[in-house]
């Protein structure tokens, strides 16, 4: 009775871990990637995306030539999407992302949930319409008109005023590169209109209506429409047409790779409690049988037999269900608590969407027939052996049976690779904490501003805000100095490609990181100017500028073993030369310490990140709040976006290596305890089998320290075998792991010890299976 009590609650246990990961992995991955679309006719809706940048956003001209000279698609549309614009409603500065949206977008997205007024129309898409938006619902109840819709109402966007006419849902238009968008407005009654006339501003998301039998024409048609690209621009790039589905995966690639490798893992996890249970089977298979034998040589009916079996399983199976479904609804539950803010929630429903249930009744109709099956064919093979003293023969042809043998190093390989991986992952995120922006970034505080107003604001505007704005910080005490800049420490302002003058185009320029910032900001932040001078506030008042900053990383590629200081570059593909007056040191633009060549811009932009050093790290804290203050009291009209701190900027750009650490060290975990059972129930079972041959040999003279010594090492090579395998196959896979999953990488002495920790591990665990055979039981011989 305790033996078997023992041996359903290990079943429990292996069936609740296998499934429950599996099920959580699938909701997940169908939750990020393969989630429904409440679009209209999602089947035909599809992107037209370019092979640059991870968006894939084309430029306004192609979108141009597309419309023009194509007809494989129904519609199309273009947007573009700002984030971080600042709105106006009776002098109230409104934060708001919006989408300058072409006439075509109603006819391409289909169903509109409006929940008052009108929507966008196709004559609103003209630089000569009246200025008209279209907001949504939670933007419109904080302007304080109510629940109700009024006509009349005004937002002041870029300096211009756009009437609200109609109100739309929150979460329209049910697309992840759209996601929060609060302003639709016409694309071209964009105030910036000189966007236009840029060929190479690639900014603009190109959404289709196409009937996917027609996607190969359209591709063609999309080839011939580009090809021009190169006589216009310098380069060329090419464009896919991709399903919404297969752009949310180029959105977000490393959360993809991410979660298809832990995919991968929880499915080796499956097959690994499988194998656990494969090798319970076999401990079981020849006890189970040889009573069923009994029941049926002493009368019972065939179905009585089937019954009392199947009774019992049945039970064992219902109670792991429940607890699939409890550990599943847990582990959504804490992932919502802990990191859905930031990746966006799971709702519980998804844990039972289609594909997740499909996946769920496959796996457990595959155990039943394995836990029904394999007892049953050793009840109608075995045969009569199985009541005689013959038993142990058949358990002995159990012990041969190579699925064992490979299954336990199967496991300890497998174990070896993912205590490997986690310990690889922890390794590249405290390398990564290493990294240094800067001499100052323990004592900056930084500071995202808005300057807009309901004018328009200009260069000598921003200049004369941002004055005031630092006169009245240094009146709180404390402060060192303030500057400005487009970027944050540790990030990249954006990507261009700039011309040397003079020089010969032989080939595409290479992109560059380009940062605009305003005078005083290399001191601010502690990077040293190598040669030349600081920018002065005229060189940040005129465009294009006049001068230029480089970086070393720069300088040295671009001008190996010159002079760089008096030469003239244009960092937009030839627009605006202007000449290099100095070279500053480099500085990381990741957490990774990656240095790329970098262009520093002067310019007074209205949208900033406001960098305030401190005289004393220990002042952050208590400043912060202080100067948020002052800031909002010497210019009412600026909105103040966020604070950060160099903690801060390392907490969001850790978060995403650490949720994919947090849920490989669980998975993990939980296969380096299905292996510790499955090695222990082998060596038990082994030792078990062997009973009476250690009883012989220990009434023959030999020591019963002996016995355990011998038993204990041939557990240990098995499991050394399987820790070989696993350490190559580690590092066979790094370089993949190293290119997809944030450059991740394991030095051999790391390897090493988790190597042998884990080693340690498993030789307890063979210590204690293998325990029984220090007391011989001589009672089997003389019962014979």
């Amino acid at each position: 009775m305790k033996n078997r009590f023992l041996y359903r609650t290990i079943i429990f246990l292996l069936i609740v871990s296998t499934l429950t990961c599996n099920l959580v992995m699938v909701a997940f991955l169908h939750r990020f990637f393969y989630g429904d679309l409440k679009v209209e006719e999602p089947a035909t809706l599809h992107r037209v995306a370019s092979s640059l940048g991870t968006w894939g956003n084309l430029a306004y001209a192609d979108y141009r030539d597309v419309v023009e000279s194509t007809d494989a698609y129904d519609s199309l549309s273009a947007n573009m999407i700002e984030r971080g614009i600042a709105a106006y409603s009776n002098n109230q500065p409104l934060w708001t992302d919006v989408s300058w949206t072409s006439g075509s977008f109603t006819e391409v997205i289909g169903r509109v949930d409006l929940r008052a007024g009108r929507f966008l129309r196709l004559e609103d898409d003209d630089a000569g319409a009246n200025k008209v938006a279209v907001v949504n619902a939670t933007l419109w109840e904080s302007l304080g008109k109510g629940s109700g819709f009024q006509s009349g109402v005004q937002l002041f966007i870029k300096g211009q005023a756009f009437e609200i006419v109609g109100v739309v849902e929150n979460a329209f238009p049910h697309l992840d590169s759209m996601e929060e968008v609060e302003i639709w407005a016409p694309l071209k009654q964009n105030p910036m209109a000189w966007q236009y006339e840029v060929e190479d501003y690639q900014e603009y998301q190109i959404l289709a209506r196409l009937n996917p039998d027609r996607r190969a024409v359209a591709e063609l048609q999309l080839d011939a429409a580009l090809s021009d690209i190169e006589q216009r621009l310098g380069f060329s790039y090419t464009a896919d047409v991709l399903s919404e589905t297969e752009f949310r995966i180029k959105l977000r690639p490393n959360m993809y790779r991410l979660f298809v490798a832990l995919f991968v893992v929880t499915g080796f996890l499956f097959v690994l409690g499988t194998v656990n249970q494969v090798l319970m089977l076999v401990t079981r298979s020849v006890a189970i049988s040889a009573d069923l034998k009994v029941m049926a040589a002493l009368g019972a009916r065939p179905k009585h037999v089937l019954v009392r079996f199947l009774k019992g399983f049945a039970a064992t199976v219902a109670i792991a269900l429940v607890g699939v479904a409890g550990c599943s609804i847990a582990i959504v539950q804490l992932y919502n608590g802990m990191w859905g803010a930031s990746y966006g929630a799971i709702s519980l429903e998804r844990l039972v969407d289609p594909v997740p249930l499909a996946l769920l009744g496959g796996m457990v109709a595959f155990l039943v027939l394995l836990h029904t099956g394999f007892p049953f064919l050793m009840y109608w093979f075995r045969g009569d052996n199985l009541l005689s003293r013959d038993r142990a023969a058949g358990s002995r042809f159990s012990m041969k049976n190579w699925l064992s043998l490979s299954g336990v190093v199967f496991q300890v390989a497998l174990v070896t690779i993912c205590i490997l991986g986690c310990g690889a992952f922890l390794k590249s995120m405290s390398r990564q904490g290493s990294v240094v922006s800067g001499p100052n970034e323990d004592r900056l505080l930084h500071v995202d501003i808005a300057l807009s107003g309901v004018q328009a604001a200009n260069y000598f505007d921003v200049q004369r805000r941002l004055g005031q704005i630092e006169g009245g910080l240094r009146e709180l005490g404390g402060i060192e100095s303030v500057s400005a800049s487009s970027v944050l420490p540790l990030k990249s302002g954006g990507w261009t490609r700039a011309l040397v003058e003079g020089r010969p185009l032989e080939s595409e320029p290479d992109w560059i990181s380009f940062c605009s910032v305003v005078p005083g900001y290399f001191e601010t932040l502690g990077l040293e100017v190598l040669e030349g001078r600081d920018f002065v506030p005229d060189d940040a008042t005129r465009y294009p500028p006049l001068n230029y900053i480089i970086n070393r990383a720069y300088a040295e590629r671009e001008f190996p073993g010159e002079q760089a200081l008096g030469r003239r570059v244009a960092p937009w593909d030839g627009v605006g030369y202007g000449e290099v007056i100095a070279i500053v040191e480099d500085q990381p633009v990741s957490v990774d310490g990656r240095v790329v060549p970098n262009i520093y811009i002067p310019a007074y932009q209205d949208r900033l990140q406001l960098h305030v050093l401190l005289e004393d790290r220990s002042l952050l804290a208590g400043h912060a709040e202080l100067i948020v203050e002052k800031i909002k009291q010497v210019d009412p009209d600026l909105i103040v976006v966020g604070v950060e701190t160099i903690d801060s900027i390392w907490e969001e750009a850790l978060a995403s290596p650490r949720l994919g650490f947090m849920i490989l060290l669980s998975l993990s975990l939980i296969g380096l305890v299905l292996s510790l059972c499955g090695l222990f129930g082998y060596q038990s079972y082994i030792v078990a089998l062997r009973e009476r041959e250690f009883a012989i040999r220990n009434a023959l003279g030999l020591d019963a320290r002996g016995l355990f010594r011998m038993e204990t090492l041939r557990g240990l090579k098995i499991a050394l075998v399987g820790f070989g395998l696993g350490v190559l196959g580690f590092f066979a896979c790094e370089r993949v792991f190293r290119a997809k999953l944030f450059d991740i990488q394991l030095p051999v002495a790391t390897a090493a010890v988790l190597t042998l920790c884990l080693l340690v591990a498993f030789a307890v665990v063979l210590l204690l299976a293998t325990a029984p055979t220090l007391r011989p039981r001589l009672a089997i011989l003389m019962r014979e």
